[in-house]
């Protein structure tokens, strides 16, 4: 993450200062973040975040219903590694076919009365994203450290 013009303007940041961070560097350059994705662990404490009275901080932008903030949809998967953010523009990703339809039948078991017909058809499929400026993967910490006020 560049973070051109972000670097010291946040006292004490946090994760959802991050995540508002990136989705400004890629909303200013020409994209529409719409999309973060944290690792498990880093969800839970990102939504479990509380004051010194042990009241939750949720920022004004978070929908609890629809589990966004400020239009981001906020997804937790184990796939990234914890203190890793991904944040992108999902209609920049484009999919293509990488293995064409392939259809395959047969009887599931040798047993005369019972057996079963079964049908596989499947096709393999790749997706990536044409813009790489659309899409920011790095450390949260990283992120903190840039936009943390001196």
């Amino acid at each position: 993450w560049v973070g051109a013009g972000y670097e010291g303007k946040v006292l004490t940041p946090n994760t959802w200062d991050a995540i508002n961070a990136v989705s400004a560097q890629l909303n200013c350059g020409g994209c529409t973040a719409d999309t973060v994705i944290l690792n498990c662990a880093d969800y839970y404490e990102l939504m479990s975040s509380k004051d010194a009275n042990g009241q939750y901080l949720m920022p004004s932008g978070w929908d609890v219903v629809n589990s966004t903030f400020n239009n981001l949809a906020i997804l937790q998967s184990s796939e990234i590694p914890a203190g890793q953010i991904l944040v992108y523009d999902s209609m920049e990703l484009q999919v293509a076919v990488y293995k064409d339809i392939s259809f395959r039948q047969g009887l599931s078991t040798g047993d005369f009365e019972s057996n079963k017909l079964s049908f596989i058809l499947e096709a393999r499929m790749v997706v990536y994203n044409e813009r790489a400026t659309c899409m920011v993967y790095d450390t949260i910490a990283n992120i903190l450290q840039i936009i943390a006020k001196p």
